[in-house]
């Protein structure tokens, strides 16, 4: 599988991921968060929203242990793209990481700022 095939069959595995959180199907969830594979080879965009829903789902199953340590890979990366920052700022929100939180929510909504000030400008 080259780069492209996967990135894709990555995405795949994210969407699934969506659409099993709101069901509550974490079993599911998690199968599919297994099978991204090493998430540092990820890029940030999958990676990112991947980890974050599968603390959520970690957190929902009572293994808060687990949540937290996925999040502790994501809550101080440098991200770049509002949506990611809010991403993270939700499952620190659910977990209680309330100060992680309110820092990735400033810094969602300077990206966000910053994305419609190029906007604009275009």
């Amino acid at each position: 599988m080259d780069a492209k095939e996967l990135d894709a069959h990555r995405a795949e595995l994210l969407e699934s991921m969506r659409a099993a959180f709101p069901q509550g199907c974490y079993d599911d969830l998690i199968t599919a968060f297994e099978a991204l594979g090493e998430t540092k080879a990820i890029r940030s965009g999958i990676r990112v929203e991947a980890i974050a829903l599968a603390a959520r789902t970690r957190w929902a199953q009572g293994d808060k242990q687990a949540a937290r340590q996925l999040l502790k890979q994501v809550w101080n990366a440098p991200l770049k793209n509002h949506r990611l920052c809010r991403h993270v700022a939700i499952a620190c929100l659910e977990i209680g990481e309330y100060r992680h939180a309110a820092a990735l929510a400033e810094r969602a909504a300077s990206l966000a700022e910053q994305a419609k000030e190029v906007t604009a400008e275009l």
